[in-house]
């Protein structure tokens, strides 16, 4: 085979291994991103978990946005104080959906002294210098917002 033909298929390779991974990098960031968020929950480390959030505001309050982490960390332990935090998680998944990532696990959460189990779709937001887990919907009861849900999510 000569060397262009060698460096042509060099070039095809190369350009098919790229569109790969750039079609599934922010599956892989987003896996990793939440493995980390969801360790960091469960560990009761609040300050860590907080930067993998993506903070956003109905009401868009400039004040509130800048003050985002330190928000997120005292509501999520101001829950955890009242007996409400997550202890667990478990099958962990991120994929695609209609092109975006989102991601998949069951969280074990006790509530007021009884341990339940909650299937959890979460969407992730925000691009690549600001990208994080943003909300999160019950699988069982999509239209129910529990306490929990509204802490850990981004909205501030």
């Amino acid at each position: 085979m000569s060397r262009l033909k060698k460096s042509f298929l060099a070039l095809i390779i190369l350009t098919l291994l790229l569109a790969v991974f750039l079609h599934y990098c922010d599956v892989v960031y987003g896996r990793i991103m939440a493995a980390s968020f969801f360790s960091n929950l469960k560990n009761g480390h609040f300050q860590d978990a907080s930067n993998d959030v993506y903070y956003s505001s109905q009401f868009n309050h400039g004040s509130d946005m800048r003050n985002a982490n330190e928000l997120w960390v005292n509501r999520v332990q101001d829950l955890k104080n009242r007996g409400t935090y997550i202890q667990d998680y478990q099958d962990l998944k991120v994929f695609h959906d209609d092109g975006e990532a989102v991601g998949k696990v069951t969280l074990s959460i006790m509530e007021n002294g009884k341990s339940s189990n909650y299937s959890v779709i979460f969407y992730f937001n925000g691009n690549i210098s600001n990208y994080g887990i943003a909300r999160f919907e019950q699988v069982f009861d999509p239209g129910q917002t529990s306490e929990w849900q509204s802490a850990i999510s981004g909205e501030i």
